[in-house]
């Protein structure tokens, strides 16, 4: 019978390797060592601990949120902007009745949030727009390519049968710090 050295050489393999935050991970180690073949396995618990990072943004030249929520959150070096209506803060009221105008007043509120954030238009990877007419919907896209001429972020558009305060458009985004 022939006897292994401590210091003879072995080889180990990982055929499934599968990442999660909590749960179990099982590995197959093949062990070769003295000319025989031994395989095991085991289980094992893995936990992972995320340190993140949260905080409201708020800024008093856009308008305030109307309702339990805040205009943004930056958070892990992203902005998720509540959405904008085409409220003027000079004045409290809508800018007009007109979508190319509302669109307009949006975007410059969703502008100064982003500011407020450290962030701007150029930094904006996803936005959502709502319209309360989508026979509105070459208007508002007008505006909107003026504001995301040499960025052009990913984009929702749908009608919603009613925006607060019977707005007729409102965008929400998210952006890079």
């Amino acid at each position: 019978m022939r006897r292994c050295s401590p210091t003879g050489s072995f080889k180990i393999g990982f055929p499934i390797i599968r990442t999660a935050a909590r749960g179990l991970l099982l590995a197959v180690f093949v062990l070769y060592s003295c000319q025989k073949l031994i395989t095991f396995s085991f289980c094992f618990e893995v936990k992972i601990y995320i340190e993140y990072s949260m905080e409201t943004v708020s800024t008093d030249k856009a308008p305030g949120a109307i309702g339990p929520y805040s205009q943004a959150i930056k958070a892990n070096g992203m902005i998720f902007c509540s959405g904008q209506i085409p409220i003027d803060i000079a004045t409290g009221q809508f800018v007009s009745d007109d979508i190319a105008e509302q669109t307009e007043q949006v975007l410059r509120n969703l502008s100064a949030v982003l500011e407020a954030a450290g962030s701007g238009l150029d930094k904006v990877v996803k936005t959502g727009v709502f319209l309360a007419d989508m026979n509105d919907f070459a208007v508002m896209n007008e505006v909107y390519g003026r504001f995301f001429d040499s960025n052009k972020p990913a984009r929702a558009t749908v009608e919603a049968a009613r925006l607060p305060r019977d707005a007729k458009v409102e965008i929400d985004c998210i952006a890079v710090a």
